[in-house]
């Protein structure tokens, strides 16, 4: 009951077209604000998936895979893909967990 008084109160004082106005420009704030972080996620998804495919390739040519490169490759997959990824990735990460696995990097 309190909160609601002190609501009305400020609309009271404020007024209500200047409340308008203030959720009016918050409102436009955060439309730019929400595209802005789209644009970083699609380039963060992009550096990433390069990341990803250069090395693949690396231990695709290599043709084996030491097993903390492994776990990092798929840490990253695992965050690459939850920005929303594609399916680009997929047969990629199944090829490289049937690939032989070393123990440690000599």
């Amino acid at each position: 009951m309190e909160k609601t008084l002190l609501i009305l109160n400020i609309f009271a004082i404020l007024g209500f077209p200047t409340v308008f106005a203030v959720i009016v420009a918050l409102s436009k704030k955060m439309g730019k604000f929400s595209t802005q972080i789209k644009i970083l996620m699609n380039a963060q998804q992009a550096q990433m998936r390069s990341q990803l495919l250069k090395d693949y390739y690396t231990y695709k040519r290599r043709g084996f895979v030491y097993e903390a490169e492994l776990s990092d490759w798929i840490s990253q997959y695992e965050a690459y893909h939850s920005l929303g990824a594609n399916g680009v990735m997929d047969k990629r990460k199944e090829t490289l967990l049937d690939m032989d696995t070393k123990e440690d990097i000599e």
